[in-house]
């Protein structure tokens, strides 16, 4: 995702729509295995996925000839840094087919979340629409009329009428809330945008929620790209390089070329992994492991699978509690809904 961070965060204009994604992949996927080259493939694929994009072929075809790859070609269509970097990896290690399928999975998986989400917001926000609408309408014409009828009974205690009128504001200090945090976060990313990468992560990192999202993250990633790397036989010294020259994930590159640096000064991967603060402590464990049986390629290929339950886990988790919570902002708003009436109308029952 290049220098933006998190990677849940980023959002970037797509050419190719978001949905199509994972079946654009997984046909181009398959048409390579097939013994397609990767320009008859684009060919193929393109009339049914990008169409509607003004001579998306002949730019496509120029790339290509301009000495391009698949990497640059995808990014073109909008497909996220996010997955450039394991097609990256897959390409130095030749598993660019098995690669694409994989993305294409992640992908529905992630689109599997993001409509679980959905779901499960879609009922509690059409309520707090509603409610908004309701109160509106209270305020607009029982509120006056009651105050009206106080007056001419001439009341002169304001109190009911002045809670009233604060519990039936209840969801403008609510979406007040909402605003004020998105300004907080867009002014946030605004000022690491221009910061440099050692920086953003010590910024990420000291905020609580965030931290463990990102830590989780960045483990599964290097583990699988670090892991996809030995597997195919590079050395750890030139994975670790690899990873730390290229430009698709700036953060990994960072913690990348800290390994490195270590491991130039005589340590070992498990000594520089137990001196990186902004990976997993389970790293450190399935790294010792592999270092002392040979196959580490093996054990981080392990433990990203690992982090990918975990990071499942995490997500049901959320999921479970968002619910609860949207609900219980929906009732408060009823009883202060319930309470803003009835106030007033009790006052009113005194002086009958």
């Amino acid at each position: 995702m290049g220098e933006s961070y998190p990677m849940f965060l980023q959002r970037k204009k797509a050419i190719l729509l978001r949905r199509d994604q994972p079946k654009f992949l997984a046909k181009l996927s398959t048409l390579l295995q097939e013994g397609y080259s990767l320009n008859d493939s684009l060919r193929m694929l393109i009339p049914h996925h990008l169409a509607h994009i003004n001579q998306i072929e002949e730019r496509i075809h120029m790339s290509l000839l301009e000495g391009k790859g698949l990497c640059d070609i995808l990014r073109m269509i909008g497909i996220s840094e996010q997955y450039i970097i394991s097609l990256y990896v897959a390409e130095q290690s030749g598993t660019t087919v098995n690669a694409l399928q994989m993305i294409a999975q992640m992908m529905n998986k992630e689109a599997g979340n993001k409509e679980q989400v959905l779901k499960l917001v879609s009922y509690p926000l059409f309520l707090f629409v509603f409610l908004v609408v309701l109160f509106i309408c209270f305020r607009t014409f029982f509120l006056p009329n009651m105050e009206a009828m106080m007056l001419q009974k001439q009341q002169t205690n304001q109190i009911q009428l002045t809670i009233s009128k604060i519990l039936l504001h209840l969801p403008d200090y609510l979406i007040g809330f909402v605003i004020v945090i998105v300004i907080i976060v867009l002014l946030f990313l605004r000022y690491t945008k221009q910061k440099k990468t050692g920086e953003k992560l010590l910024l990420y990192f000291k905020i609580p929620i965030v931290n463990q999202v990102l830590r989780l993250q960045l483990t599964k990633q290097i583990a699988f790209e670090l892991g996809s790397l030995l597997e195919a036989g590079f050395t750890l010294q030139a994975s670790l390089h690899l990873l730390a020259t290229q430009s698709h994930q700036k953060m990994i590159a960072y913690i990348a070329q800290d390994l490195l640096n270590e491991i130039a000064q005589g340590e070992s991967l498990s000594v520089a992994i137990s001196l990186n603060p902004y990976v997993h402590k389970e790293f450190y464990a399935f790294v010792v492991h592999g270092e002392q049986g040979g196959n580490l390629g093996k054990e981080l290929q392990i433990l990203n699978e690992f982090m990918n339950e975990r990071m499942g886990e995490r997500v049901e988790q959320v999921l479970k509690f968002m619910q609860p919570i949207l609900f219980g902002i929906i009732a408060i708003c009823i009883l202060g809904a319930y309470i803003s009436i009835m106030l007033p109308m009790y006052k009113m029952i005194d002086y009958v």
